[in-house]
């Protein structure tokens, strides 16, 4: 019996650990990727080639930001995902438009 009440003690106690392990985190890596893509398009000539596109993404990483403030990690995260999305649509709009590729560092 008392193995039987060990033995669902720690079954809960594992179970509680991988709930909370669980738990939503900032995205962090989401923003920064986010950032980083909208200043690629920019540096590939998107404010003039394809300025609604980084409009938007810009637009989207401030909703990332305020949502981030928040805490609302979820939304904050799709935002960003989508900012980078448009991002690289606009940077890839820029290329194709002055035909050059810009040089990685």
């Amino acid at each position: 019996m008392r193995l039987i009440s060990l033995s669902l003690f720690f079954g809960w106690y594992v179970a509680i650990l991988a709930l909370t392990g669980c738990a939503v985190s900032a995205p962090v890596q989401e923003m920064s990727n986010a950032r980083q893509t909208i200043q690629a398009a920019r540096d590939a000539g998107a404010q003039e080639h394809a300025p609604e596109l980084l409009s938007i993404a810009e637009k989207l990483l401030d909703r990332a930001a305020r949502k981030l403030e928040q805490g609302d990690y979820p939304i904050a995260r799709d935002f960003a995902l989508e900012a980078q999305e448009q991002a690289m649509l606009a940077r890839q709009k820029a290329v194709d438009k002055t035909g050059n590729r810009p040089q990685n560092d």
